[in-house]
């Protein structure tokens, strides 16, 4: 009797005990694709939030960079970007934001309007192209933040209709044999610990499939050459927003085989000569010593030379800034001898 009932006992701690490692390893119910999106929000815009502020992006007033539509055979044409004003576009804009006209585009703008042509292209495609450090990556997590703010204030009956941006780099990913979708899921579930249990993949991949996510893709360039062109057709089939930013001639060389179909096309312009001297100006706590003096006057009064040419990307502007003490003499800056990358 004593041994049957001990046997018993042991037999219902070992079923315990095996349901509970099973409940343990059993995938959770996945979340609905809104919730996700929602607690994305808050990952993403903390993470590059964190970012803007290292990098200095916010404070001091950011470098202003301005952009044209690209002259270079990077995209297709701007008709077929903006869309016919009769047909559905591929890509409504966003809740609060109105659909992007031709003359809008033309007319350029600067680093906030990249956001209104973000939220209000038919056809959901951008590429931005610039020379070397001409503030590519900066205007992306910039346009992220804009992004993920214009979200968060959308009322919840239409937020789930606002993509997350998502940036991303190019690195890792092999168009050849892994969709674009299942890239950018698994970027997701590596990024964010949001998706770190056994049901995270399967929640990331249900996120990207109903559209919740848009692609921000920073340096295309980066890639394998021979890899570009089909990155390139991959990411024109995809089923959510997508914005490319890629050097110039890089974006040139992989378009001659294969281009972002619908894609309207921007190019980054280099600060002048005024704004650079203003930015590092802004950026300084005390008067300048005579070597800043010189530095700012000679920026504002030669906008051709070499030395503001040299000077005038975000890249070196962030370095001068960095570099240099507020009291450093920079008078050495005056007889470097400068080049600008044609990009």
């Amino acid at each position: 009797m004593v041994v049957a009932a001990v046997a018993e006992s042991l037999v219902k701690i070992l079923g315990q005990v095996v349901e509970g490692v099973w409940r343990a390893r059993r995938p959770a119910d996945p979340r609905p694709v809104g919730t996700l999106a929602d607690l994305l929000t808050e990952a993403v815009y903390a993470q590059w939030r964190q970012e803007a502020a290292e990098r200095l992006l916010l404070a001091p007033e950011p470098i202003p960079v301005g952009w044209s539509l690209s002259e270079l055979t990077v995209g297709g044409p701007v008709e077929a970007a903006v869309g016919s004003v009769d047909g559905a576009p591929a890509f409504p804009p966003l809740p609060g934001q109105s659909r992007v006209t031709e003359e809008q585009l033309r007319a350029g703008g600067t680093r906030r309007e990249l956001f209104t042509v973000y939220a209000g292209i038919a056809s959901g495609r951008m590429v931005v192209v610039g020379a070397p450090g001409s503030g590519k990556t900066g205007s992306a997590v910039l346009l992220v933040l804009d992004a993920l703010e214009h979200r968060s204030g959308v009322e919840d009956a239409k937020r789930a209709r606002v993509p997350v941006p998502v940036l991303v780099t190019s690195y890792g990913w092999d168009p050849v044999t892994c969709s674009v979708q299942e890239w950018l899921a698994g970027h997701l579930v590596a990024s964010y610990s949001m998706f770190a249990h056994r049901g995270g993949a399967a929640e990331a991949a249900a996120l990207v499939a109903a559209g919740n996510v848009a692609l921000v893709l920073d340096g295309l360039d980066e890639m394998d050459l021979a890899r570009r062109p089909a990155a390139l057709r991959a990411l024109s089939c995809a089923p959510f927003r997508v914005v490319v930013l890629t050097r110039s001639s890089e974006m040139v060389q992989a378009a001659g085989t294969a281009w972002l179909v619908g894609a309207v096309a921007v190019q980054l312009h280099p600060v002048t000569g005024s704004q650079a001297a203003d930015y590092l100006q802004r950026a300084r706590t005390r008067p300048s010593p005579s070597g800043w003096t010189q530095l700012l006057s000679h920026l504002r009064d030669n906008p051709d030379s070499a030395l503001t040419r040299g000077v005038c990307t975000p890249l070196n502007l962030t370095l001068i800034r960095d570099t240099y003490r507020p009291d450093e003499d920079v008078s050495s800056l005056l007889t470097t001898s400068w080049s600008s990358a044609d990009g």
